[in-house]
């Protein structure tokens, strides 16, 4: 989109958080459109960046929005610390369906030499489940690959922030 804009074109966003996720990146991105002669919209907020007072509102925004971010982040950073202190916390994520008894339950039919099929119509498990539960080690790897992952895409993102804050720098 703004390869294609010229000096007539306007942007409208729905919300300022839409054109970016960082302050940075929000200066910048605006910076270019701005060097193009265009201007945006934003609807949410009520601002438009034809006129110098949405000029101004867009900045004070931009920054009061970043700094709301970081609240936020701040906020969940110090709820997931206070819920990792809880006792009885082990692992993020959803709670198991399947109750330690059912798990145990498994195992004691599989130790008696019952087959998976057997097993399946037995507890109304499913099959992927009850393979899951006998084979913890999948399991294991499974949560380990995706939060390898997770790692992965975060690690992508803030590579591809650095990238733009260079091509920033040498503009």
């Amino acid at each position: 989109m703004i390869e294609e804009i010229d000096e007539h074109s306007v942007i409208v966003c729905t919300r300022m958080s839409r054109l970016s996720r960082s302050l940075s990146d929000m200066f910048s991105v605006m910076e270019t459109i701005r060097s193009k002669g265009a201007n945006v919209v934003f609807l949410h907020e009520n601002i438009d960046t034809t006129t110098s007072t949405g000029t101004l509102v867009f900045n004070l925004m931009a920054v009061i929005n970043n700094y709301q971010r970081e609240l936020i982040n701040e906020s969940c950073r110090e709820g997931r610390e206070a819920a990792e202190k809880k006792v009885g916390f082990d692992r993020w994520g959803r709670p198991d369906k399947i109750k330690p008894d059912q798990k145990q339950l498994v195992r004691d039919l599989k130790k008696q030499g019952k087959s998976y099929n057997d097993i399946v119509e037995l507890t109304g498990i499913s099959r992927s489940s009850v393979y899951l539960i006998l084979k913890p080690k999948k399991r294991n790897q499974f949560r380990e690959n995706l939060k390898e992952a997770r790692n992965q895409r975060k690690a992508d993102e803030k590579l591809k922030d650095r990238r733009l804050q260079t091509q920033e720098k040498i503009t």
